[in-house]
């Protein structure tokens, strides 16, 4: 006996014979398999992360989501663990939204964020016989404002100051950059922040195209427990492109491990978006995590400075360390 609220799959000798129900359905024993599916609405919470929005601000939000599964059995066969395959895809649809705004409207758009989620979420599950009812997005708290814009300042290469001007207050990366950069245009040549790491200095190819799978396996390989304790962070990447996909780092627990889908227990200190060439570019060493999230090529949400301790991950694969 089947009751309103849900209806059976049924398999016989492993076809699938179709859904049935509610009331009463018939199975022969020993031949038939079957699979109750509760199709009342449910709803489970994304928790509050935090994330660096588009304009430099730092906010912690979450979201409540109701969903219902609307083809049974498409709900059975087409996927394998449908609530946390469904929990995933709607975490990465609003990072991904949350990203690109700006706080003002974050705060002032929170309705319209979530139908903005909620479209674009149910574009895939309904591949899986569900669909995405509501999401309403939590309370923004603002952990940091967005930074004061300051007034852009000329800045000399040490040696080659002003008089009355004074370089003590610049950041010795920022001089030595300046000089790298007066020094190759006076000689014609390319600066060495922009040439290709040595073939020989990587252990992935640079001059071939990876999936992320191929890049996260090859790094997996020279993980080791010192590795770990320096870097002490699980990096979630999100890799845009045709061999994309979510994959993630773990450098917390153990030796480390490398794989595909969300970090273990769903925790990570930092969730990096970038496509699959510049995640190949920022493993092989030609270009550095920094630099990477200066020039726009790389989008990172929740603790920064976890995001940016991937550089000893890069000495250990380039050989550098």
């Amino acid at each position: 006996m089947v009751p309103n609220f849900q209806k059976v799959v049924v398999f016989r000798l492993g076809k699938l014979i179709g859904a049935k129900g509610p009331g009463m359905v018939f199975v022969i024993p020993c031949i038939d398999r079957f699979h109750k599916v509760d199709v009342r609405i449910k709803a489970f919470n994304v928790p509050p992360k935090q994330i660096i929005i588009g304009d430099g601000a730092v906010i912690e939000v979450g979201a409540d989501v109701h969903y219902r599964i609307t083809d049974v059995e498409k709900s059975i066969t087409c996927v394998q663990n449908l609530d946390q395959s469904t929990r995933i895809l709607v975490q990465t649809a609003l990072l991904k939204s949350l990203v690109r705004r700006n706080l003002a409207e974050i705060e002032t758009q929170r309705n319209a964020l979530g139908k903005s989620v909620q479209e674009t979420s149910n574009e895939t599950c309904i591949t899986w016989g569900v669909e995405i009812c509501r999401i309403e997005l939590s309370q923004v708290k603002v952990l940091r404002g967005p930074p004061a814009k300051s007034t852009p300042t000329m800045m000399f290469p040490p040696g080659m100051m002003p008089p009355g001007a004074s370089s003590s207050n610049l950041p010795p990366a920022i001089q030595q950059l300046a000089s790298a950069l007066l020094t190759a245009q006076g000689n014609g040549a390319v600066p060495a922040q922009q040439q290709a790491a040595p073939q020989s200095a990587t252990s992935l190819g640079s001059s071939e195209t990876m999936t992320a799978a191929d890049i996260l396996q090859a790094v997996q390989a020279v993980l080791t427990e010192s590795l770990v304790q320096k870097v002490d962070a699980i990096i979630q990447f999100q890799i845009t492109g045709d061999t994309g996909g979510l994959y993630y780092l773990d450098l917390k627990h153990g030796k480390g491990t490398a794989g595909e889908g969300m970090a273990p227990n769903g925790e990570s200190d930092a969730t990096l978006m970038m496509s699959v060439d510049d995640l190949q570019a920022m493993f092989t060493g030609q270009i550095k995590p920094f630099q990477a999230y200066m020039s726009g090529r790389l989008e990172a949400a929740g603790d920064l400075d976890a995001a940016m301790r991937l550089e000893e991950v890069i000495k250990k694969i380039t050989g550098k360390s």
